[in-house]
């Protein structure tokens, strides 16, 4: 009975560290989401000429962009802190 209880302790652990990444992802995807601009009908109606079109086109591109990196950079930070995290678990297990 103690091994089986064992069992699940570790396995409620391990479950409990998988949600904790899964949950920064979440929150991470809509953050960037609310963040990421898109051309508005009414800015559309507003442009005369095509050079406007297109300086518009490029300050949507360049701020879409930091925001794609700025992702990255926070979704790796997940990944590392998700990967140290299982590395330890397994160098606690296997000292046992």
């Amino acid at each position: 009975m103690s091994q089986q209880r064992d069992g699940y302790e570790k396995y409620s652990e391990t479950w409990k560290n998988l949600q904790e990444p899964m949950q920064d992802f979440v929150r991470l995807n809509t953050e960037t989401l609310k963040n990421f601009q898109a051309m508005k009908p009414e800015e559309l109606g507003k442009i005369t000429r095509p050079d406007e079109l297109m300086e518009k086109q490029m300050q949507w591109a360049l701020a879409n962009g930091e925001r794609a990196i700025e992702y990255m950079q926070e979704s790796l930070k997940i990944i590392e802190k998700t990967m140290h995290s299982f590395a330890e678990e397994c160098k606690s297990n296997t000292k046992k």
